[in-house]
């Protein structure tokens, strides 16, 4: 199939190939070791179809870092408030394993593992980490209105949140095990 400017459109299942290739290569090897060529290599392309989806790895690993962002941040949008501030910690740290246990990598990626990055990546993972703090310190708000520790209980929640993607990745465990794990400790963060 072209595109009205005559060049093949792009097909859905290689870039998807293309990012499943990025995120096993910048959470293997880290950002300074991934090259576009090892990329492609582990896509099964070549490095100049690579380049036809994505100008840089940099673009890359911005697509995987805002699709895991958005991801997340709708999970804990979707997570109904609980009775007090604790019971809602336990429901968002419910949903955050829910979230995680597909494919931890994306929250390496996101919640800052030292995977690397441009300025221009670190600045876009810091706005994204800022962006799910603050989404979790609204969905406490909204358990204890009038409590003035909100950010501070959210920013403990999204530390958690990626030790538990580094335990998940590094040695993982079943769900149902990691889920009563999270349950208790955002308990404990948030009482």
């Amino acid at each position: 199939m072209r595109s009205p400017s005559g060049r093949g459109a792009h097909r859905p299942s290689r870039r998807e190939s293309v990012l499943a290739a990025g995120l096993a290569e910048f959470t293997q090897r880290g950002y300074s070791a991934t090259a576009m060529g090892s990329i492609a290599e582990r896509a099964g392309m070549s490095t100049s179809s690579i380049y036809y989806h994505f100008p840089s790895k940099d673009t890359i690993l911005l697509e995987l870092l805002n699709r895991a962002a958005t991801s997340l941040r709708e999970t804990v949008a979707a997570v109904d408030p609980g009775v007090n501030r604790t019971d809602t910690a336990r429901r968002t740290a419910a949903a955050y394993v829910g979230w995680l246990m597909p494919d931890p990598r994306r929250a390496l990626l996101l919640l800052g593992n030292g995977v690397g990055g441009t300025a221009t990546v670190e600045a876009d993972r810091r706005a994204h980490d800022v962006a799910l703090t603050r989404a979790v310190a609204d969905l406490l708000r909204r358990a204890t209105p009038t409590d003035v520790d909100l950010l501070v209980a959210a920013t403990a929640l999204v530390v958690l949140f990626g030790e538990l993607a580094r335990t998940q990745v590094d040695d993982p465990v079943p769900e149902p095990r990691l889920r009563a794990v999270a349950e208790r400790l955002a308990a404990r963060l948030v009482p």
